[in-house]
């Protein structure tokens, strides 16, 4: 149909084997989750970092924000993104559909807890209100001060098979969070909404690479 892509993903087996890094990571798989409350100020060590900035390459930059200045700017465009993501009526109501009460146990769907919202509230502030706004107060604090690390992987294109590489990216950096006993949170409202992935750019300095996939990590309180 138009509009759509196909993709064909070929699976051969490596001539070398997993290493024992591979092996752990694959282990890790069980254990990741997201964590989208509080996290320690506390730093991983040094070569774990490196280790995340040493997967950038010629086609995929990985950025490991620790400044205060700049994390500080980096919430501030993430709480704007936010809050013109649910300035959308039409968005705003297929998210009410996604949340669910606290006290449900739905096979789809985010649990109110991870907004703020009282369960009871769900269905009417989801259709009517931009809950983010209300939020913003909590949010900047989350980002600021409860957030030791931001984390953007950033692209040479913006294609469809650049957007797997940045997956793939990811998915190897929350395996590597697991296996170091810390948490990821992916925020895609930066990256998808209007034009604030360009003021990504400006704060990290990459002009010419398109931010694809931005999000905290850290150890959970």
């Amino acid at each position: 149909a138009p509009g759509t892509e196909e993709l064909k993903i070929d699976f051969t087996e490596s001539e070398q084997g997993n290493t024992p890094s591979d092996s752990r990571l694959i282990e890790a798989t069980l254990r990741q989750h997201v964590h989208r409350g509080e996290y320690k100020k506390d730093l991983p060590e040094p070569a774990f970092l490196e280790e995340l900035r040493k997967m950038s390459n010629n086609s995929i930059r990985i950025d490991v924000v620790t400044d205060p200045q700049k994390k500080e700017a980096l919430a501030d465009i993430t709480i704007k993104a936010e809050i013109a993501a649910l300035d959308d009526p039409g968005f705003r109501r297929q998210l009410s559909n996604y949340l669910k009460k606290n006290t449900s146990e739905p096979p789809l769907g985010m649990a109110a807890f991870d907004t703020g919202v009282l369960a009871s509230l769900v269905p009417l502030v989801g259709n009517f209100f931009n809950i983010n706004r209300f939020k913003e107060r909590g949010d900047h604090a989350l980002l600021t001060e409860h957030t030791p690390i931001f984390v953007i992987i950033s692209t040479a294109q913006d294609t469809p098979e650049y957007w797997i590489r940045a997956g793939q990216a990811f998915e190897r950096i929350a395996l590597l969070s697991t296996e170091h006993a810390m948490y990821t949170d992916p925020m895609t409202a930066a990256i998808q909404i209007g034009e604030f992935h360009v003021e990504l750019q400006k704060i990290l300095g990459i002009q010419d690479m398109r931010p694809q996939f931005f999000f905290r990590l850290g150890y959970a309180k």
